[in-house]
């Protein structure tokens, strides 16, 4: 994260930049809204410098309006777009999204916005200010929810959801030895799969889009995993087994 970065402070660095901005073809800024210009290195003298230039501005709340002075952290933008509020099981608190969610939101709009930014570089000579905000990306990150939302596919109530730990076959469960495998069985292939790796394929059990019948799926995979260490299956369980842990393994 640290490449490409010019270390330096007091006035002589803000010469530094303006220098570098002259040959430059992106220049990444994230200070405050204001911050730049008041060093004298905001877009216009840097465009002013190089008109080709790609001047690219992350802020977490944006270059106006109330919070735009305020600091942020990536669980701030998830929790006031309401995306926090859909993460974590349905009795206890919402789950931190370990910072890959605003992370990835102000990151998606910045690398899409410069690319843009520089096909138009190429196209016309011009260079331009990429401006994008955290809290924008992470909300842009979350429209397949919002969709469903729409349409009344999705709710309010964690574990209540197809993608938020309520199916059985799209979770995480506990193995043998205290280790965790992630299960994704959406498409009826995979789910097929599923069953066949744990020994249930031949077994009386309700479908898979029945949700009455979730909760006995989850306790049959429950305990065919609490059986099961992540690292081999056991002698007695059919060999698809094996494969399908070694695939959640990574091996």
């Amino acid at each position: 994260m640290a490449r490409g970065r010019v270390p330096g402070t007091g006035p002589l660095a803000g010469l530094r930049v303006l220098e570098l901005a002259t040959s430059a073809d992106v220049l990444l800024e994230s200070l405050r809204p204001g911050v730049a210009e008041r060093l004298g290195v905001g877009p216009e003298v840097c465009l002013a410098r190089n008109p080709r230039l790609v001047y690219a501005r992350v802020t977490g709340w944006g270059q106006e309006g109330p919070m735009s002075q305020l600091g942020g952290h990536d669980i701030n933008y998830v929790a006031l777009t309401g995306v926090l509020r859909a993460m974590g099981r349905a009795d206890d608190r919402p789950a931190p999204s370990l910072n890959l969610l605003g992370f990835a939101g102000g990151a998606i709009f910045g690398v899409v916005g410069v690319l843009a930014a520089l096909r138009e570089v190429e196209r016309s000579g011009r260079g331009q200010v990429v401006d994008p905000a955290i809290v924008d990306g992470v909300g842009l990150l979350s429209q397949m929810v919002c969709s469903f939302v729409q349409r009344g596919q999705w709710t309010e109530e964690r574990e209540s959801n197809l993608f938020d730990g309520n199916a059985p076959f799209y979770d995480t469960y506990r193995c043998a030895d205290g280790e965790f495998v992630a299960v994704d069985a959406m498409e009826p292939v995979f789910y097929a799969n599923l069953l066949d790796g744990l020994g249930l394929a031949g077994e009386d059990l309700p479908a898979q889009l029945d949700e009455k019948g979730w909760p006995i799926l989850r306790a049959r995979f429950t305990e065919v995993f609490a059986q099961t260490p992540t690292t081999a299956a056991p002698p007695s369980a059919p060999e698809p087994l094996a494969d399908v842990l070694a695939a959640w393994r990574g091996r």
